[in-house]
Order: structure tokens, then sequence, then C-alpha cells
């Protein structure tokens, strides 16, 4: 799906560039599958800030994980050798690497969350959400390595404990993007579902 279109998701205005200087000069940025979302990556502001690694497949990705440190791993979930559900759960399980998952399905989002990843963008995306999203995951990092200690949350994803499942009727969701000012993606970790309701605030 184009990934350019500027009116087919809305900014996240709330999310807002640090001044404070990063950890490491140049943070890394790992972007795996998605080759639209690896160009705009390699491209202005993101090239300069970050040093930006494009793995087409899961098993390349596997060997640059490894390897990282301070860095961020923009996944695509869908991968052509492999779930990046995997690379979630190895981000999660490092204090020093953050994910963001990107698909156009959302009933792939569960399982994503449920492996620990630290943020969800639905295709198709503005680049300029993309941007803000990847901003917002740095300052995070940067703030886990000042603080590996720090029980602040991480990551876009919230969990609401009122809410219910509509389709388990279970107490407690996840939000993970927007639609809009007013509305919200969640899902429910017992029964997988996804759905659209209010945002909450």
């Amino acid at each position: 799906m184009p990934l350019t279109n500027p009116i087919s998701r809305p900014i996240d205005k709330a999310v807002r560039y640090s001044s404070e200087p990063a950890i490491t000069p140049r943070p890394g940025l790992l972007v795996v599958g998605d080759a639209a979302v690896a160009a705009l990556c390699t491209s202005g502001r993101l090239s300069a800030s970050h040093v930006v690694e494009h793995a087409a497949s899961l098993e390349r990705a596997r060997e640059r994980v490894k390897a990282l440190d301070a860095a961020l791993v923009v996944t695509e979930l869908q991968l052509p050798d492999g779930d990046g559900v995997e690379l979630c759960r190895a981000g999660d399980a490092s204090q020093t690497i953050l994910t963001l998952a990107i698909t156009s399905d959302p009933t792939r989002v569960p399982g994503a969350l449920l492996a620990g990843c630290d943020s969800v963008l639905l295709k198709p995306f503005a680049p300029n959400l993309l941007y803000a999203r990847i901003g917002r995951l740095t300052r995070d990092l940067q703030l886990q390595c000042r603080s590996p200690r720090t029980t602040a949350s991480r990551g876009t994803n919230r969990h609401w404990g009122h809410l219910a499942c509509p389709s388990c009727d279970g107490a407690g969701a996840t939000s993970f993007d927007a639609t809009g000012l007013r509305r919200a993606w969640y899902a429910c970790l017992a029964c997988k579902h996804v759905w659209i309701a209010k945002r909450q605030e």
C-alpha cells in the first residue's frame, strides 16, 4: 500500500522532537522488510540523526539485532521468511532495543503486543507520522539508557483496565493506534480480538 498519501492518516500532534542530546551520537535504526519504509528512513533527517540499516529478511535481521546496542527496530510483521513478532520478542528482552511494528493487517497486532512491541503503526500512514513515532521511541530509548531501572512506560501502546472486550467481554484492552482525533484501535490480549472505539484520554 502507498505510504505517501498525506491525508491517509492523521498527524500525531502530541509527539514532538526532543532537543536533548542523544545517549549516543547516532542511535541505530534497523528497518526490517518494507523497502518503502527503509527509503523514508535513509533519506532526510532520520539518516542524519540515526545509523540506518535495512534488512530485507528475518534471517538477516536476526544477525543484526544480536549486534545492536541502543537501537530502534522498525519491522514489518509479515516477512518473506517468517514473522516480525520474533523481533518484537527480542526487543522486549533487551533494555536497549525498542521495536515499532508496522502492518496493514490489524489482526496481527495482538501477537506483536503479547511479544512486547513498544509501538504499532497501521498502514497506510503518512511519512510524518512515521517520523514522529520514531522520534518518540528515540526519546524513550534515551531515557532507558540513562536510567535502566526506570519504571516509566516506554512506547505508545496503552492498557485500559476498565475497557471490556466486545468479543469475549473480558476486562482490559490495549490501545495501539489512532484512526483520528476521537477514535482508536484496541486489542484484547486474552482472545486477540481487535476493534475501533472512542479514543481514551
